[in-house]
């Protein structure tokens, strides 16, 4: 976005963050030390695709587990 690389925008530290805390409002992402509001508003909402589809997954993982265990 706006020809900024995507490790420009976020330090290590901060995307370390972002996936331990599980990271699905705008307001958690304002938590994480460091990260503004001119980020969450410009890149905010990107970020919580991301996470919510990368959270999909792991929802549906006990369920999985728990069907292998019944077999």
């Amino acid at each position: 976005r706006d020809g900024v690389p995507p490790y420009a925008v976020f330090t290590n530290e901060q995307l370390a963050a972002i996936v331990r805390q599980r990271v699905t409002s705008a307001t958690a992402l304002a938590a994480i030390d460091g990260v503004g509001e001119a980020r969450v508003g410009k890149y905010g909402e990107a970020v919580l695709a991301v996470m919510t589809a990368a959270a999909l997954p792991l929802a549906a993982a006990p369920a999985a587990e728990e069907a292998e265990d019944e077999a």
